[in-house]
């Protein structure tokens, strides 16, 4: 029923005549909505499946196609191999996993500002989100190394004894200020390419990242953490984090992109205020 939807918008914008170029940009618009709406269900049908089920249970599943018909729809008829993660391209790194020596941590360079760019992609497509990914790597060298610094970017490179290395891992986090607390931090990102996985690595990079946090005066660190990713809780709970929604029932809320442009651009409370006889004068 639902891929009736679009012929429908075109059928209706032809009973009133002659098809018009925009009656047809209307129907073309209605059908790339509709197409993209779906996309978007399936991925995140996809990856709750992923993240609830092991993945062998959910091969044995899906490998039956009367089940799969029944449970499905009739549409799915092929099976595709589910793994833990999701990946639609391969890591590459000039360095052999089998031949590295040594690991080094060390702050990001501006000319790093590449590999940074293609460890944020991998992370996003690990977590099925690239689409969402709207930063360049231009936007990292100017808002990591000018003047004023965004955010701080710590990397973890694998080297070999003929001097190749490469960069397979980074933490990102930015400084920020608890009216409570004092100076603090807030990790944004913690990524580690995929044959590089098991080793301790990961540990290693967050505890330099917060090594430097706290020398550097913070006594406050956040971050935040998928909900349903009870491994990853579990790690941060080790380490010594608290959730901070169970414990004091804050939320993380956010404004973005469009809500932000008409927040800022089309809301007047002084104005408000003014028309109210309270009058307000701002030097900002």
């Amino acid at each position: 029923m639902l891929s009736r939807v679009p012929l429908r918008v075109m059928l209706a914008s032809l009973r009133s005549g002659r098809p018009t170029s925009r009656s047809i940009a209307t129907a073309t618009q209605a059908t790339n909505k509709f197409t993209e709406g779906v996309s978007r269900i399936a991925r995140c049908w996809r990856k709750s499946l992923i993240r609830n089920f092991p993945a062998e249970d959910f091969n044995q599943f899906l490998s039956y196609e009367g089940a799969q018909r029944r449970n499905l729809g009739s549409y799915v008829t092929k099976t595709k191999e589910v793994t833990n993660q999701v990946k639609t391209t391969p890591d590459q790194y000039e360095v052999d996993p089998e031949l590295v020596s040594r690991y080094v941590v060390r702050p990001a360079r501006p000319e790093d500002c590449g590999e940074i760019m293609r460890l944020i992609v991998g992370l996003a497509e690990w977590e099925d989100t690239a689409d969402q990914v709207e930063i360049t790597e231009e936007d990292l060298r100017r808002d990591g190394f000018g003047e004023e610094s965004f955010y701080q970017c710590i990397l973890l490179e694998a080297c070999q004894d003929d001097d190749v290395s490469s960069i397979i891992g980074y933490v990102m986090f930015t400084r920020s200020y608890c009216a409570w607390k004092g100076r603090s931090v807030l990790w944004e990102d913690i990524f580690i390419r995929d044959d590089f996985r098991e080793k301790g690595l990961g540990s290693v990079l967050f505890h330099e990242a917060s090594r430097i946090a706290y020398l550097g005066g913070c006594k406050y660190i956040t971050g935040y953490v998928d909900f349903e990713n009870e491994p990853a809780r579990e790690w941060y709970k080790k380490c010594g984090y608290e959730n901070i929604t169970e414990k004091h029932g804050y939320n993380l809320i956010a404004m973005t992109r469009k809500s932000l442009h008409n927040y800022v651009a089309k809301h007047r409370p002084i104005e408000k205020l003014v028309k109210r006889g309270v009058f307000v004068e701002s030097t900002v």
